[in-house]
């Protein structure tokens, strides 16, 4: 064998990294973890991730469970000063032609107005329950908006001048537990389980419950609020939505004259109380005032249609600096592009192709430059 002519500067340091490696090649496995020296002199790159994936859902028309809307509105004589041109029902109106527009027969609404102590189903003309939105049609959508209209637009109904809140959640409460049971009673006697509905209601008032001081009865300790919310635990979920609609500009306060002059602070109580409604019925409150459109689309009405499912997902190009080519990704950070990799036959995707406990990167910068170690065999 010939003499060894290398400088002897640098044999020590070439044999001890090359006995290093093949004693650690020669074993079976290890954890052993080598420094990367480009960390002394180059800053991390930031990465990006690529994510390309296939989702699968039926038709827009599939049905996932029924969706039962109840609205509430309030028919006291105020309401004709708070919002003279009717503009809760035109918001009421397109909400049901947007709901209309998915042509799917799992849509119920529920249409009431409630003054003094007593509530009118303006939806169910020989009904007693909700009503199959897609057997109105865009003119039954036209005429039930025109019926709430001129209902509002009356004089001659009684208890105008008065306002109840817990009368009509009573009632709501009812319709609500009377529907859950006529569906299971019907799932039963077809000898089906019952696919359980989403309740949403919307309250839409403007003002506090008078001459009555109810506030002891909408929250504790009578939680008439609270125990539509309860009915949830026999559904899919019930939330009671609420919507404080008034028209009237802000007038400062004169405190000289007292609170009874002082309308911009009656009017942010009466919005605290529903917005209090809201939150303990597991709702979403919207406040409407001073000309602002009324929009009831933004409510979180319940979902009724199929949730996609999400059928292939594939993260690439985990280590690629910012707006670098593609071909410049190194998808297992082990150091190497992918390029480099399939140049070299190793595996993109995995950072230790031969699965000898040393990244494909240290092999082949130290292994084949030092002492032929390979990022493929098991050498």
């Amino acid at each position: 064998m010939s003499a060894d002519r290398s400088p002897p500067s640098r044999r020590p340091a070439a044999a001890s990294l090359c006995g290093a490696l093949v004693l650690a090649l020669a074993g079976s496995c290890t954890d052993s973890y080598l420094f990367d020296q480009r960390r002394t002199q180059d800053i991390p790159a930031d990465r990006t991730v690529s994510i390309e994936g296939r989702f699968c859902t039926p038709g827009t028309s599939g049905v996932g469970r029924p969706l039962k809307i109840l609205v509430a509105v309030d028919g006291s004589g105020s309401m004709a000063v708070t919002d003279p041109q009717f503009t809760r029902v035109s918001a009421l109106a397109t909400l049901l032609q947007q709901l209309a527009q998915y042509n799917n027969p799992n849509v119920y609404i529920y249409v009431m107005v409630f003054s003094g102590i007593g509530t009118t189903c303006l939806s169910c003309p020989g009904t007693t329950g909700f009503t199959q939105l897609i057997s109105l049609g865009p003119g039954g959508i036209q005429v039930l908006a025109a019926r709430l209209q001129a209902w509002q637009a009356s004089t001659n109904n009684p208890n105008r001048g008065s306002t109840s809140f817990v009368a009509p959640l009573n009632d709501i409460y009812g319709i609500i537990f009377q529907d859950i049971s006529d569906y299971e009673a019907q799932a039963t006697a077809a000898g089906t389980s019952p696919i359980l509905a989403d309740y949403s209601v919307i309250f839409i008032s403007d003002g506090s419950p008078s001459p009555f001081n109810e506030d002891g009865t909408l929250f504790p300790p009578g939680n008439a609020v609270a125990r539509i919310r309860a009915l949830k635990e026999l559904s899919d979920d019930v939330k009671l939505n609420t919507v404080h609609v008034n028209e009237l500009p802000d007038v400062p306060c004169n405190q000289d004259a007292g609170f009874a002059s002082c309308s911009t602070l009656i009017i942010n109580q009466d919005a605290a109380r529903l917005h209090h409604m809201a939150d303990v019925g597991g709702g979403t409150f919207r406040d409407f005032r001073n000309g602002e459109p009324i929009d009831f689309l933004s409510f979180n009405l319940g979902q009724f249609q199929r949730s996609w499912v999400v059928k292939e997902l594939t993260v690439s190009n985990l280590s690629a600096p910012p707006d670098s080519p593609i071909d410049q990704a190194d998808t297992d950070s082990d150091g190497l592009t992918d390029a480099q990799e399939l140049a070299l036959g190793t595996d993109p995707n995995n950072a230790d192709t031969d699965g000898d406990g040393f990244s494909d990167y240290v092999e082949y910068k130290y292994g084949v430059s030092t002492c032929g170690a390979n990022p493929t065999g098991p050498n």
